[in-house]
């Protein structure tokens, strides 16, 4: 399995020199957008700011062809590891009873569970009749977001989970 998903890979990162060599080729100038923003923001791409500033801006896409061009794509299964992390967090939240099983539930990415949907609906069903006999919600006690606990370190431990308890940034 490990060598059929390096293929993959090396042929997503050659898909990538492919494009740009065939705008190199076929593209001539076009007029691209040009975004700029101040340097002293810290927003993430795609995000609009107040001052930004935005123009199409004509650009000959034949200069590929001068420019020495050094192409290396990271390709990899950067979705699949947040997923986990996510899971992992979701996993020790319900734990700590810093949320209930429907919140739990609800949040939980599609595929882990069959037929979440049934099992989200049948637990609002059983919450509705203890709503209606007490008449209100059962106050649940608030959330100590002052307090930072260490998360368990068990089975399936990873660099990344490491990485993330220690420093907070996903590297």
């Amino acid at each position: 399995m490990e060598i059929t998903k390096q293929n993959l890979y090396r042929s997503v990162e050659d898909l990538g020199r492919i494009y740009v060599d065939h705008m190199r080729v076929y593209y001539g100038t076009r007029y691209v957008q040009i975004k700029m923003i101040p340097k002293d923001t810290q927003q993430p791409l795609g995000m609009a700011l107040p001052g930004d500033l935005s123009f199409n801006q004509p650009f000959d896409f034949g200069v590929l062809s001068e420019i020495p061009l050094s192409l290396q794509l990271d390709v990899g299964a950067s979705a699949y590891w947040s997923e986990i992390a996510s899971m992992q967090t979701l996993d020790n939240l319900l734990m700590q009873n810093k949320i209930d099983l429907l919140s739990y539930l609800e949040r939980i990415p599609n595929g882990y569970i069959a037929k979440k949907q049934e099992l989200i609906e049948r637990i609002k069903a059983q919450q509705q009749p203890q709503l209606q006999t007490t008449g209100t919600e059962t106050p649940k006690p608030p959330l100590d977001t002052s307090i930072q606990e260490e998360l368990p370190t068990g089975k399936g431990y990873s660099a990344l989970q490491r990485s993330i308890n220690e420093t907070g940034v996903v590297r």
